[in-house]
C-alpha cells in the first residue's frame, strides 16, 4: 500500500508546502487528480479528519486503511491523504515523506528467486 500512495503522491512532496491550511488547494488537488465528492464541506472536514488523527499520533497506514473504509480505492485513498497533508495540515509533510520512504515489510516476496537464471537459458 505505501508504494501505491509513494507512487501516487511523488509528485506532490516536490511542491512548495503554504504556510496554512488550504481548503481550496485540497479541492484543487482532489479534482485535478479526478477524486469525486459529493461536497465540498464534507470532503474537506474528511481530509481535516484525517490530519486530526494523524496529528494526535494514528499512523499513515492506519489513515489509509480509513478512507478505503469509506469506499474510495487505494489508488484515491493515496491521493486524498497527500492532498490533506499537502494542504490542510502542511506541518506534517515532514513525516508523510519520511513514511513513504521506509521500507515496505507488507510488500509480497518476489515471484522468481533472485538466483534463478533469466528465462530461456
Amino acid at each position: 500500500m505505501r508504494l501505491l500512495v509513494l507512487a501516487i503522491f511523488s509528485a506532490l512532496i516536490g511542491l512548495a508546502v503554504p504556510a496554512h491550511a488550504d481548503a481550496g488547494g485540497y479541492l484543487a488537488e482532489l479534482n485535478r487528480a479526478g477524486v469525486s465528492y459529493s461536497d465540498p464541506t464534507d470532503a474537506t472536514n474528511a481530509g481535516l479528519s484525517l490530519c486530526q488523527r494523524l496529528a494526535r499520533g494514528d499512523s499513515f497506514d492506519s489513515a489509509v486503511d480509513s478512507v478505503t473504509a469509506t469506499g474510495y480505492s487505494e489508488h484515491d485513498a493515496g491521493f486524498i491523504l497527500g492532498a490533506a497533508v499537502e494542504n490542510l495540515c502542511p506541518d506534517l509533510v515532514p513525516a508523510l515523506n519520511q513514511w513513504l520512504q521506509r521500507p515496505n515489510p507488507a510488500a509480497p516476496p518476489p515471484l522468481v528467486p533472485p538466483d534463478m537464471p533469466p528465462f530461456g537459458r
